[in-house]
């Protein structure tokens, strides 16, 4: 990440633009599940100095992006270098999505 003043003025930052960050649809193949996940411009200045790189999980984490088990950086498109591509297998999309769905099932029948 870029060299700020301090942790937390890089902490503030997060804080602050991680509510802009925009997630896109999920779309599928025969073998993954896609997101891509458009970073505000203010965080993608974080890691501008990194174009061309993948991103390991706790490292897109650290910038405020949300998202379940299994997702995976794996392309960069250096035109819009602020959009991060993800995928998953569709076999964890599917442990996943039921998952949610007992979790939310859970959480309905607890509330009664």
């Amino acid at each position: 990440m870029t060299n700020f003043k301090s942790n937390s003025e890089i902490t503030q930052m997060i804080e602050t633009y991680s509510q802009n960050i925009y997630y896109c649809d999920k779309y599928e193949d025969d073998f993954f599940q896609y997101r891509n996940v458009i970073l505000p411009k203010e965080l993608h200045v974080l890691i501008k100095n990194q174009q061309g790189k993948l991103l390991k999980e706790e490292e897109w984490r650290a910038l405020g992006v949300k998202g379940s088990a299994g997702w995976i950086h794996y392309a960069v498109h250096l035109p819009e270098p602020h959009i991060l591509m993800f995928r998953r297998s569709l076999e964890v999309a599917r442990q996943q999505e039921e998952l949610q769905r007992r979790q939310e099932e859970l959480a309905a029948f607890q509330s009664e």
